[in-house]
């Protein structure tokens, strides 16, 4: 009977080595930590007898065996350390006894998981994925950056061109965001990067320089019409686009038409012309020019309006002279204009005076012959005859010698025209040739 009581006691003994129920998993750190920190977990399992069989642990945590770096207090207990590292970031961790009896029976069971949560930011700064780029009016380009993690906590992506923050069509996917650049004047000549940000931690990219060829959209403005300054004084005129362009633009100046190389000063998107005014700058006309090389962009050339220089106290000698350069004044004009008018209604004036004092004779040829002085050659040849025609008196002249030439010289009675209306009385003579000249 005894020895069925020792042997009782010694198979039960035996089989209570074995440890009972799952393996109980406990975290003895902080359930979230920083990268860098130890982590420390715990395993321990039930066992029922005072010399129970030995236990062997191990120790996982996602697809890392950890087992080394674990402790066996040989009591039924194990302890993991390990230091956080972000690759066990939201891994699970557990540990795992297996035990065997003298009877052959094999314990083999595992814990619960743990979840480790590891903070941690990326190791290095975001890559973009160009140091340029080149648009035409109308084009764009993407611009990306991608960095080796995404951390924990996750980072935040931006995107900035100069200090515009670009917001449309950007896109983020974890580790890697992207951009659409659009040739814009705006951005022109800026530099575009992005921006990872984390908690204690932010860092940016290298920047990508954007270029877009582009020409002006409005015409070269100049600052004044009318300049009016005293000789001596200094004269600035400016010309201005609201930009440059892209290439910019290539400024000259003007004045009545000549370029003007002396006083120009090119500041980009505007320009000046100075100079000390004269006395021959009155009235003196200035404009600027804005031409760029011929690119893809397209073509720019034009000029602003002219802007006016006037001489303050111009002396009146000075104007003649101008007028005298651009031809007559109007006031010679008029006063020349007035003169030729007197002399026309002058002479006017004195054909019909004269008209009206030339006598209505048959003939004019008697009355040129009397004024010429022929009347005077003829007075000796004439005799006292008279008679009277047409109720008009006629001398009668005797021609002595000299009567055929008389004839060829004088109109004779019967060479006169009768008028009309009037009856022809007959004529008493002295002589048969007779020269008529009126008394």
């Amino acid at each position: 009977m005894a020895m069925l009581v020792l042997v009782f006691f010694s198979i039960t003994g035996t089989i209570h080595a074995i440890p009972s129920g799952s393996p109980s998993l406990s975290l003895l750190s902080s359930y979230s930590v920083n990268e860098g920190q130890t982590i420390t977990l715990r395993c321990s399992v039930s066992q029922n007898s005072k010399s129970p069989d030995p236990i062997t642990w191990h120790w996982l945590c996602a697809d890392d065996d950890l087992t080394a770096n674990s402790t066996d207090d040989g009591g039924g207990t194990s302890t993991l350390r390990f230091t956080a590292d972000r690759k066990y970031d939201k891994q699970s961790c557990y540990c795992r006894a297996v035990s065997r009896d003298s009877l052959n029976l094999t314990y083999d069971k595992t814990s619960s998981y743990r979840t480790i949560d590891v903070k941690y930011t990326p190791r290095s700064s975001p890559i973009i994925n160009t140091s340029n780029i080149a648009l035409v009016s109308g084009g764009e380009a993407v611009l990306s950056c991608s960095i080796d993690s995404i951390g924990n906590p996750a980072i935040s992506w931006s995107w900035k061109c100069g200090t515009q923050s670009m917001y449309t069509r950007v896109q983020k996917r974890g580790r890697t965001t992207e951009v659409v650049i659009p040739a814009e004047q705006r951005l022109d000549g800026l530099s575009c990067y992005c921006t990872a940000q984390a908690s204690g931690f932010q860092a940016s990219s290298k920047p990508a320089l954007v270029s877009v060829r582009y020409i002006p959209s409005d015409y070269p403005q100049i600052s004044r019409t009318v300049t009016s300054v005293s000789v001596g004084s200094p004269v600035v005129l400016r010309c201005s686009l609201s930009s440059a362009g892209n290439p910019p633009v290539t400024w000259s100046w003007f004045c009545n038409d000549v370029m003007v190389n002396k006083g120009v000063n090119q500041m980009g998107k505007s320009t000046e012309l100075s100079f000390l005014a004269e006395q021959n700058d009155d009235k003196k006309g200035c404009y600027c020019r804005a031409k760029n090389s011929l690119s893809v962009a397209g073509r720019y050339d034009e000029k602003s309006s002219d802007s006016y220089i006037r001489i303050i106290g111009t002396p009146i000698v000075s104007s003649v002279r101008q007028s005298e350069k651009g031809g007559i004044s109007p006031v010679a004009f008029g006063v020349t204009l007035a003169f030729l008018l007197v002399v026309i209604v002058t002479c006017l004036v004195v054909i019909v005076i004269q008209h009206k004092r030339i006598p209505k004779e048959s003939s004019l040829t008697s009355w040129f012959l009397v004024k010429i002085g022929r009347r005077s050659n003829l007075e000796s040849q004439i005799q006292d005859t008279k008679c009277t025609i047409e109720e008009h008196s006629y001398e009668v002249l005797t021609t002595g010698n000299q009567s055929k030439d008389a004839d060829e010289r004088v109109p004779t009675y019967q060479n006169l025209r009768v008028k009309r209306g009037h009856k022809q009385r007959p004529a008493v003579v002295k002589n048969k040739e007779l020269s008529v000249i009126r008394s």
